[in-house]
């Protein structure tokens, strides 16, 4: 619990948190007090008049040499930092996080029947959950990913009707009686889809977090056209983001991946 507690302390994970978790409910003093004994005891820590008795520890507890122990101790103040911001526990950020799980209430839980990769799918879940919750806890497809949460990033795109979405902020109640696609439906591992064979072709990925947000829109526009120029690649995946850098590879693939579909 120590773990899922500490995230409060950092306003958004806090509210991710108490967006979607049921434990916060009635912990206010709990959370309050743990916050407090972690700055108190990590502050004892990195005090430097303390170093003669706390580096022995520091040494003993983690089997590290003598060597080793600033670093540690600055591992340490990194981590406190993170938990605690400026050493001070915003009591107001907390009482918003129990303030979001009271507006939440009780989840609204009905039956709800899903077309995905041509297999129906009865669930029972909140209307309003974001698809990409569905298709990951329930259905157990990983490939769409959870990168920013407001449809900016594209990591979650899957596509429905034949048009790439962002899974993050589309509610499960929308996409009712449509065909909804993700990257497990596109190709098998013994007969993969065109876009898959040029993306490992080309390398065209790094931590290939994106990867599938990628594919899967490069996979609803080849779907309209084949007739496409690196430009118009660049323009309809524009909405899809590499922090990798990646971007380069991923259009030769794409434009690859056309040559063999038309």
């Amino acid at each position: 619990n120590l773990g899922r507690i500490s995230d409060v302390v950092h306003p958004y994970l806090g509210t991710v948190l108490a967006a979607t978790g049921t434990w916060l409910d009635g912990h206010a003093d709990i959370v309050s007090r743990f916050c407090a004994a972690w700055q108190t005891a990590v502050d004892m820590l990195l005090r430097p008049e303390r170093a003669a008795d706390v580096d022995p520890l520091l040494a003993t507890v983690f089997g590290l040499p003598a060597a080793q122990i600033p670093a540690m101790r600055r591992i340490l103040a990194d981590a406190h930092e993170g938990l605690v911001p400026d050493g001070v526990v915003d009591e107001d950020a907390l009482d918003s996080v129990y303030r979001l799980r009271a507006w939440y209430g009780p989840a609204k839980v009905s039956p709800i029947r899903l077309t995905v990769n041509g297999t129906d799918h009865d669930i029972a879940c909140d209307p309003d959950t974001p698809l990409l919750y569905v298709l990951r806890n329930d259905l157990g497809l990983m490939a769409a990913k959870f990168g920013c949460g407001t449809g900016l990033c594209g990591a979650c795109n899957v596509i429905v009707d034949g048009r790439a979405v962002h899974s993050c902020d589309t509610p499960v109640r929308s996409v009712v009686g449509r065909r909804v696609r993700t990257l497990e439906g596109l190709g098998e591992v013994g007969s993969p889809h065109p876009l898959q064979r040029a993306f490992v072709a080309e390398q065209a990925m790094q931590c290939g977090y994106c990867i599938s947000g990628m594919i899967v829109s490069a996979a609803a526009l080849l779907e309209s056209t084949t007739d496409l120029d690196d430009a118009s690649v660049r323009r309809a995946l524009d909405d899809n983001l590499c922090r990798c850098g990646a971007h380069n590879r991923i259009v030769r693939a794409i434009l690859a991946a056309a040559e063999v579909i038309s």
